[in-house]
C-alpha cells in the first residue's frame, strides 16, 4: 500500500509540473520580483511604523503623566534592560526628563532592521559633551555592594571547602565563596540568591553532583590558561555518561555530561569559578553608560507579542 507520504511527494512533482505548464520561466522570474518587491514594502512599512512609535513615546513623555503611558513601548520582558524604567521613572521626574533628552536624541535617527525584522536599531552619534550631560547620576549607576568571602588561594583546599560546605548544606556560604564575586552581586542584589538555594534543597541531586565532580577535580591536574591580566586554571573534566540517569526525572531533556573544562580565577587572593562573563558585562556597562562604540550610540527595540517595544536604553 502506497504510504500517505508517497501520495504527497506525487502531488507535490504533478502540481510542479503543471505550474511549469501553466507559467512559463519568465512568469516565474516576475513573481519572484514581485515578491521581493513585496518584501521591501513591508519592511519599509516597519520602518516607518518604527519612526512613527519614536515620536509617539517622546511626546506621552512630554505629556509629564505618569509611566502607565509608556507601557505601549517599553518591554515587559525580565532580561530586558527597559523592564525597571518606568517604575523608576514614575518615583523621579528628574530621571523622566533625563530619559525624554535621551529618546529624543534618536528622534531622527536612521532605522537598521534586522533580516528577519523582529529586531531594530536606532542609531546616532553623539559628542563627548553630550555624553556628560546624559549619564545617570551615581546613586542610580552604583549599587552598595555586599562584603563577600572566598576559599583562599589554595586551590585543592578551595575544593575540599567546597565539598565540605555542601555536605553540611550550607550552600550560601558556598555561592559566596566560589561563584564569580560578579555574579554574587547579582544574585543578591536581584534577590535570586534565595531561590537558588531552594532549588539546591528541593533537588539534592543537584549539589551531589557538584560534589562528585570536585571530588573527580581533586585527581585531576589543572593547567594554566593565558588570559592578559587574569589568573586562570583549566580542569578538563572527562565525560560521565551515568550523569543524567542520576539525575532522574529532572534530568529528562538536559544532554550528555561530554568532557568539558571546568575553569577557575584567582580574584583577590581567592579561587573563584572563571568569571565567563566578564568582557560581556564590561561591554553592557559601555552601552548602557552611552560610551561611543565606532562613534555611535543604539536604542533597541524588539517585536514581541504586545508589538513592537524598547528592550534596551542607552544611559539606563
Amino acid at each position: 500500500m502506497t504510504s500517505s507520504r508517497s501520495w504527497l511527494s506525487v502531488v507535490l512533482v504533478l502540481a510542479s509540473i503543471i505550474a511549469g505548464t501553466l507559467y512559463p520561466p519568465e512568469s516565474h522570474g516576475q513573481r519572484r520580483k514581485s515578491n521581493s518587491r513585496s518584501a521591501r514594502a513591508m519592511r519599509k512599512r516597519t520602518v516607518q511604523s518604527l519612526e512613527e512609535k519614536m515620536k509617539a513615546v517622546i511626546a506621552e513623555l512630554e505629556k509629564g503623566n505618569s509611566a502607565s503611558g509608556l507601557d505601549d513601548f517599553l518591554s515587559t520582558d525580565s532580561g530586558s534592560k527597559a523592564n525597571s524604567i518606568s517604575k523608576r521613572i514614575e518615583n523621579d521626574p528628574a530621571e523622566r526628563k533625563r530619559l525624554l533628552r535621551v529618546l529624543k536624541k534618536f528622534e531622527q535617527a536612521k532605522v537598521h532592521l534586522s533580516d528577519r525584522s523582529d529586531t531594530a536599531m536606532f542609531i546616532v552619534s553623539l559628542e563627548k559633551e553630550e555624553t556628560k550631560e546624559l549619564q545617570p547620576p551615581k546613586v542610580i549607576t552604583q549599587e552598595k555592594e555586599v562584603t563577600i568571602n572566598g576559599y583562599g588561594d589554595n586551590l585543592k583546599a578551595v575544593l575540599h571547602k567546597g565539598i565540605r560546605d555542601l555536605e553540611k548544606e550550607k550552600f550560601q556560604n558556598f555561592i559566596r565563596s566560589i561563584y564569580p564575586a560578579a555574579a554574587v552581586q547579582r544574585l543578591i542584589h536581584q534577590q535570586q540568591e534565595t531561590p537558588l538555594i531552594s532549588r539546591l534543597k528541593t533537588y539534592p541531586i543537584l549539589y551531589m553532583e557538584l560534589i562528585r565532580e570536585f571530588q573527580v577535580l581533586l585527581e585531576l591536574k589543572p593547567e594554566p590558561v593565558e588570559m592578559e591580566g587574569r589568573t586562570v586554571v583549566s580542569f578538563n573534566l572527562p565525560a560521565d555518561p551515568k550523569w543524567k540517569k542520576r539525575l532522574g526525572p529532572i534530568g529528562k531533556g538536559i544532554p550528555d555530561q561530554t568532557a568539558r573544562d571546568v575553569r577557575f580565577e584567582l580574584v583577590e587572593g581567592n579561587w573563584r569559578f572563571f568569571d565567563a562573563d566578564k568582557k560581556l558585562r564590561q561591554e553592557m556597562k559601555r552601552q548602557q553608560m552611552g560610551l561611543p562604540a565606532g562613534g555611535g550610540i543604539s536604542l533597541e527595540w524588539k517585536r514581541t507579542k504586545q508589538g513592537w517595544r524598547i528592550s534596551s536604553v542607552p544611559f539606563f
